[in-house]
């Protein structure tokens, strides 16, 4: 059987976020694992028959976008807990870069503004890797660098 393990934070930050146990891991190809979701303290354990990398999907609260269902990159299986702010951040920032290249690879025209928002996102995503000795701040550095990135998401698929 995988685990996944994802520390949340800050405590207490599960008791209000009903969808996390609606939760699911997908393979590289999109395909959904059966995924067994709880809630251990301040962690999400995701169980699933397969032991093979996945990205987490779940809704997850962004300011000023309401729940969005994100996910992280795909993650390989460790005996380390992953910070799932950090996750979900470097999954939509990746996300991000994949549009963009689709974009540019198709002749399509970047928005003006949108390299300045996407650099925002990075800039914070950085030190927001840098922090992950300190949970809270990595997570609440995770959640600004989100922001930019749906706002740079948002500047793509509305030009």
């Amino acid at each position: 059987m995988g685990v996944m393990r994802f520390r949340v934070s800050p405590p207490g930050f599960l008791d209000g976020w009903p969808e996390a146990e609606q939760a699911y891991i997908s393979g590289f190809d999109g395909r959904v694992f059966p995924t067994r979701v709880e809630r251990e303290g301040d962690e999400l354990v995701c169980r699933r028959p397969s032991s093979d990398s996945g990205r987490l999907h779940v809704a997850w609260p962004v300011p000023g976008f309401g729940r969005t269902l994100i996910s992280t990159s795909s993650l390989r299986e460790q005996d380390t807990v992953y910070l799932l702010a950090l996750e979900l951040a470097r999954g939509k920032i990746g996300q991000l870069r994949n549009q963009l290249a689709a974009w540019e690879i198709s002749g399509m025209s970047v928005p003006e503004g949108f390299d300045e928002a996407s650099r925002q996102a990075h800039q914070i995503f950085a030190r927001a890797t840098s922090a992950q000795d300190d949970p809270d701040e990595a997570s609440r550095l995770s959640e600004a660098a989100l922001v930019h990135a749906h706002n740079s998401a948002q500047m793509l698929t509305s030009a």
